[in-house]
């Protein structure tokens, strides 16, 4: 950013701070976020707050400039928070009654010591959420409209190979979408539909037994048209994000019932762990991934609604605003891990290199 468009931009901040006022009304139930730098962990703050906000909290945050300049930047989804002007800047007094969030019990430190996690109650570990437009729209539990499921396993995103290949150099253990796609696509496992025509044609054939993953780069979908879509197929290809395993499609994927097939070192970092043929379709390298896409167009019926039931109970149980709230409302944990995507990744491998 240029030295004028600072100083514009730090000016017009200002002027918001001064004039700002919340749409909300002030509830009983209230959280302090008192965090030095919320910019570290971004899109993943975002979808925390909207998450005691959904819940019926007021959010507060100290009613200083910096952090409402935080809270502002338009090219940043925090920006989102003074846009949708929800969260209220004030200065707490010592009878303040309510949850603390701050830089003491909150941390970045996601990979370090989530192998213990599923042992230690003073942890939380706050899960992988949806995209933060899904929850900026009000998109993330729109109704659905449920149909027969293809026996078809599908993936659309970004599969950019420069950039999606980073997470070769950060997570060294975790398979890159990039691979992942040029693997399926030599061992001709692979549909990739070019035209958005093709594809809904495919929707309303009787095709099917076909793993398909969509590249953003050919067509996208509209973000209220994905849950509906992830909604159609038994399957759902879990995919890595950019620098880490965890990517908000899964969270998407699974909030509709559709199962995921992903690494095992993936579903490793969900607490609790997903299963395999319980709650997830779970393999351990190319090779299991191609055998278990085969094996996956032959389960019964009976076996596919049993995991649909309980990919929807997992769902309903960890992933949601309600059951995030919850977990830090009845277990008051000492040590809260929130995800900060590549700074996160960071830690982990600072740690290791000492």
């Amino acid at each position: 950013m240029s030295f004028f468009k600072k100083v514009i931009y730090i000016l017009t901040a200002f002027i918001k701070f001064i004039f700002y006022k919340p749409k909300a009304i002030e509830q009983s139930k209230q959280v302090y976020f008192n965090i030095s730098d919320p910019r570290i962990y971004n899109r993943y703050l975002y979808t925390l707050v909207k998450a005691f906000l959904i819940e019926g909290y007021t959010v507060v945050f100290p009613k200083t400039f910096n952090q409402f300049r935080f809270l502002h930047h338009p090219k940043e989804y925090l920006g989102l928070l003074s846009n949708e002007a929800q969260v209220v800047f004030k200065t707490i007094t010592k009878s303040f009654n309510g949850i603390e969030i701050n830089s003491t019990n909150l941390t970045a430190d996601y990979f370090s010591k989530i192998e213990t996690a599923h042992e230690n109650s003073a942890f939380y570990y706050i899960p992988i959420a949806q995209h933060p437009l899904m929850y900026h729209r009000q998109l993330w539990n729109s109704d659905i409209n449920y149909v027969p499921r293809k026996t078809s396993i599908f993936m659309i995103g970004n599969f950019d190979a420069i950039g999606y290949k980073q997470i070769e150099k950060t997570s060294t253990n975790i398979i890159s979408r990039v691979a992942i796609f040029n693997f399926l696509n030599n061992h001709k496992l692979l549909t990739n539909y070019k035209k958005p025509y093709e594809f809904k044609s495919f929707l309303t054939s009787d095709e099917d037994h076909k793993c398909i993953l969509i590249k953003r780069e050919d067509f996208s979908l509209p973000m209220q048209e994905l849950r509906p879509t992830f909604s159609k197929f038994h399957f759902f290809l879990a995919c890595p994000g950019y620098v880490m395993a965890l990517c908000h499609n899964i969270n998407e994927a699974m909030s509709v019932g559709t199962i995921p097939i992903l690494q095992r070192d993936y579903a490793n970092l969900f607490v609790p762990k997903l299963k395999h043929e319980v709650n997830a379709i779970i393999f351990d390298n190319l090779d299991d991934l191609a055998q278990k896409i085969k094996n996956s167009y032959n389960y019964t019926y009976t076996k596919l609604d049993e995991m649909h039931n309980n990919v929807f109970y997992y769902y309903e149980s960890y992933l949601t605003p309600k059951k995030v709230v919850e977990s830090i409302e009845k277990n008051h944990p000492n040590t809260i891990y929130l995800l900060a995507e590549g700074h996160s990744v960071a830690l982990k491998n600072n740690k290791a290199s000492n």
